[in-house]
């Protein structure tokens, strides 16, 4: 059993202050957990690999007396104080997977085809295949979801190489679309943030894939946006039927 180590009679605001770097005075709450999430993603990814494991779970105790201590300065109810607190611990995991997304696993080389045993009509199909497989890299769905009264997805992909996250939902008397934009000028910054060399689409798709994929992922991207002060649009188009 692991102790947090602070005391209860200390202010919170002195704690995160004094312990994080952070002053959470009259900001607001999603933008506090956010700011706290980085700051625990740093301290993770400097653990020392020896005694990481032990470390890890001594980390993850003063960073949930912290959030705890946090969340109550703010007027929730029960249900909410447990949304706030999954969103912390969603939003510190995303900021793991952005930083383990530049390189997950090898970089495999595509299968070679052997055109001398392949007739022509073999041929174009297999470059139909390899085709299809470039474009939809460059389109990466980050939710999807459909029941009797919803159909709701979102995705990332490039327009026009401005980068653009759109969610949609569509309902028995009405369809709205929201648009997320970072235009071509403002890109390299999200690159810098999310280490992707070259300014590979690609991989800049795949690295929004693994850290915001998920039901609040359209939400999550522009905080991201928003944290990393990198410039975006926002559109809406709305029908009623």
């Amino acid at each position: 059993m692991f102790n947090h180590g602070f005391s209860d009679e200390t202010a919170i605001e002195e704690i995160v202050k004094d312990f994080i770097g952070i002053d959470i005075s009259g900001k607001p709450l999603k933008k506090v957990l956010v700011a706290i999430a980085i700051k625990f993603d740093e301290r993770y990814k400097n653990l020392q690999p020896t005694y990481a494991q032990f470390s890890s779970q001594h980390l993850k105790v003063k960073f949930e007396y912290i959030i705890g201590r946090v969340i109550g300065l703010y007027e929730l109810d029960e249900t909410n104080v447990v949304n706030a607190k999954k969103f912390f611990w969603d939003t510190a995991n995303a900021f793991r997977i952005v930083r383990q997304s530049k390189e997950p696993w090898p970089d495999y080389e595509i299968k070679k085809y052997s055109t001398e045993t392949k007739n022509k009509s073999v041929t174009e199909t297999n470059l139909i295949i390899e085709a299809k497989s470039f474009a939809e890299i460059l389109e990466e769905t980050l939710y999807e979801y459909q029941d009797s009264d919803f159909n709701i997805n979102s995705y990332a992909y490039f327009e026009k190489d401005n980068l653009v996250v759109d969610y949609w939902k569509l309902a028995d008397n009405y369809e709205d679309e929201y648009f997320t934009i970072v235009t071509k000028e403002n890109l390299a910054q999200l690159y810098r943030e999310l280490e992707i060399e070259n300014e590979n689409k690609a991989e800049l798709l795949i690295a929004l894939m693994n850290a915001f994929k998920g039901e609040n992922c359209f939400e999550k991207v522009k905080d991201f946006l928003e944290l990393k002060n990198i410039p975006f649009e926002n559109n809406v188009r709305h029908d009623d039927n």
